[in-house]
């Protein structure tokens, strides 16, 4: 395990950013897995400015959607697919974009073919925690063997899409890339931000690995990258 700590939201995102290009620079054919929500906005910022500056190439890279929720229509611009096409993927050409889709018939048929998709490996998942340990959706206690899984969504994290339906309520479900698929990871980037997040931080990298905390799993991930500021590390012995 690999614990940075950088002062403040905006060297979080550089270090995140740099991290990301160092492993599409340096593989041919990199399989890469995006997170939705706040604190990767400005790494996204950052690889967009890059792309467009002609100083990093996405022609070859194949990004995937960490998680998504469901059901929501095709196209519905709350998904975590739009999301992620309006931060990034629709800024200029990439090798291949995939996600879980949102509007799948039979939610278990979709983590298969997901999975699937998937087989080649990941060369890099970057991820969040949630409030409750969560990783992407695979949510406390669910299945933590699962390549990827449909979850029903805890009360915390449906409050947390709120933000992506201000005037709905979000759906009950996610579909997620599941903990046996990202444990698999050659590398895990895990970004946390912010003095909300120390709590759950701290349980997570000294605790014990249990599922009852999803993140801490991977306290044994080989390849496991922590960037932190300062807010969110403020309860790790190192800080």
């Amino acid at each position: 395990m690999q614990i940075t700590i950088v002062n403040d939201y905006d060297e979080l995102s550089q270090a995140a950013a740099a991290h990301v290009m160092r492993v599409l620079r340096d593989r041919p054919t990199p399989q890469v897995v995006l997170p939705t929500g706040n604190t990767p906005l400005g790494m996204y910022h950052l690889l967009r400015t890059e792309w467009q500056a002609g100083r990093t190439d996405l022609s070859q890279a194949r990004f995937f959607a960490l998680d998504e929720l469901w059901p929501l229509p095709e196209g519905h611009p709350a998904t975590f697919a739009a999301t992620l096409r309006r931060l990034l993927i629709d800024h200029g050409p990439v090798g291949h974009f995939d996600h879980l889709r949102s509007h799948a018939a039979d939610p278990e048929v979709e983590c298969h073919r997901y999975a699937e998709a998937l087989g080649g490996g990941i060369d890099l998942a970057v991820v969040g925690i949630g409030r409750n340990g969560h990783i992407g959706y695979n949510e406390p206690r669910t299945d933590m063997r699962a390549p990827c899984q449909k979850v029903e969504l805890t009360a915390q994290s449906r409050l947390s899409a709120k933000a992506y339906f201000p005037d709905l309520e979000p759906p009950e479900f996610g579909l997620t890339i599941g903990m046996g698929l990202i444990m698999a990871a050659r590398s895990v980037l895990l970004l946390a931000s912010g003095a909300e997040k120390a709590e759950v931080l701290a349980q997570a990298v000294t605790g014990p690995v249990t599922p009852s905390l999803p993140a801490s799993l991977l306290q044994e991930h080989p390849g496991l990258i922590i960037v932190a500021d300062r807010s969110a590390a403020s309860l790790l012995p190192s800080a």
